[in-house]
């Protein structure tokens, strides 16, 4: 699992032509994509829920990073969604927002994959 997660924020790290960036996995509470030290923690809580929330979780963080080295813009405004929408796209993965976070995931058919934190 946190193989397949490496594998993909290297796939998007390469895609989006980023320079390094270090993933650890830790007891946290919430992940943190850290810009000045070129970090991102994700808490290992998510393996819990569903492979689709992990990937969003991933994409999210990364986000981050595409946003600030690309556009020089940070937080979670309306590019950092229509980013991070596109490439979740590409997962079959629709985010449904609440402000700054999905509070919903669905497929395109318009299934519920789970909340807010991966319940399902």
């Amino acid at each position: 699992m946190i193989q397949d997660l490496k594998n993909l924020a290297s796939m998007i790290i390469k895609k989006h032509g980023l320079d390094p960036i270090t993933i650890k996995f830790k007891e946290v509470q919430r992940g943190h994509a850290y810009m000045h030290t070129r970090k991102i923690t994700i808490p290992i809580w998510i393996f819990s829920g569903i492979k689709e929330y992990q990937i969003y979780y991933m994409v999210h963080e990364l986000t981050h990073f595409i946003c600030i080295d690309k556009f020089g813009m940070g937080g979670h405004g309306n590019l950092f969604k229509k980013i991070e929408s596109q490439i979740l796209n590409d997962y079959n993965i629709i985010p449904i927002y609440s402000k700054a976070y999905a509070k919903k995931l669905q497929n395109p058919q318009g299934k519920v994959l789970c909340g807010r934190f991966g319940e399902v």
